[in-house]
């Protein structure tokens, strides 16, 4: 965790691209978690809020919108329902993000490294930070 320790995103991207990192992910500290979480049962009770909140920012009574999200049962954790959780807020390679000045200043909550061979990485960003 680096939550602390007040590193930059323009001191991690030089840190990363001496790494030989290519692709990269930019979230929030929010977003990755209720995106990654490592529970599915979690990631399904976040699903069938999130499910319940929109059904009733649209009109529908907020009983009538739990009773249907109940109905449907446990939620799946699919592609299309994990995009109601969270989506990255930037995808780019480490190169686009060196030249992202206006993100340099953004202070980096941790770093994931995704897939075999450093495929990915994603930086997690304070949620404060988010004006990307």
């Amino acid at each position: 965790m680096l939550y602390d320790e007040n590193v930059t995103i323009k001191q991690i991207v030089y840190l990363l691209i001496s790494c030989g990192f290519q692709k990269c992910e930019l979230w929030t500290q929010k977003a990755y978690i209720n995106a990654n979480h490592t529970t599915k049962r979690f990631r399904s009770h976040r699903i069938a809020s999130k499910k319940m909140d929109l059904l009733y920012e649209a009109g529908m009574a907020y009983k009538d919108a739990q009773k249907l999200v109940i109905m449907e049962g446990e939620q799946k954790v699919n592609k299309t329902n994990s995009s109601l959780l969270g989506e990255p807020l930037w995808i780019g390679t480490i190169e686009e993000l060196s030249n992202k000045q206006n993100l340099w200043n953004k202070s980096v909550c941790d770093c994931c490294i995704k897939g075999l061979f450093r495929k990915k990485i994603q930086i997690i960003i304070k949620d404060g930070d988010m004006d990307a």
